[in-house]
């Protein structure tokens, strides 16, 4: 138990691990037993009519499985070319927004001076304004 905490595998249940490696070892002593191939068992394939039937029925299969993979391939063109407009046209947006926040930036930043330029002539005349007033007064005597 102590090596299997040394892998970092604690949580491991012995009598889980000792079922998978008897599979395992099952699968090995018998390699003709694949579970990919398909078993016929109620099919007689020594005769020569059986087997032509059988290579007849792979051949269809065959058939429908490479239409079947140049369906996928054309769709995954059409995907791929998709996604290659998609990728451009976002680029461009992403362009066309950076332009369009620098000249907005240069903008806002014209606008602050030009409200900086008025906010002092504006303090300028109130100045005039009230030195005007001062010198207008009655109680102003030079």
């Amino acid at each position: 138990m102590s090596d299997l905490q040394d892998l970092g595998m604690e949580d491991v249940d012995i009598t889980e691990l000792e079922r998978a490696l008897a599979i395992v070892r099952r699968k090995m002593d018998d390699p003709t037993d694949l579970d990919f191939l398909q078993r016929v068992d109620d099919e007689d394939l020594t005769t020569l009519p059986a087997l032509k039937k059988r290579l007849q029925m792979v051949q269809v299969t065959n058939l429908s499985i490479t239409r079947e993979l140049e369906r996928a391939e054309r769709m995954l063109k059409a995907q791929a070319s998709i996604n290659r407009d998609l990728h451009l046209e976002l680029e461009e947006g992403h362009k066309r927004s950076r332009t369009e926040k620098d000249a907005l930036q240069a903008k806002l930043e014209d606008f602050e001076s030009l409200c900086l330029k008025r906010l002092q002539r504006i303090h300028s005349l109130e100045a005039q304004v009230r030195l005007t007033h001062v010198l207008h007064s009655p109680l102003f005597t030079p």
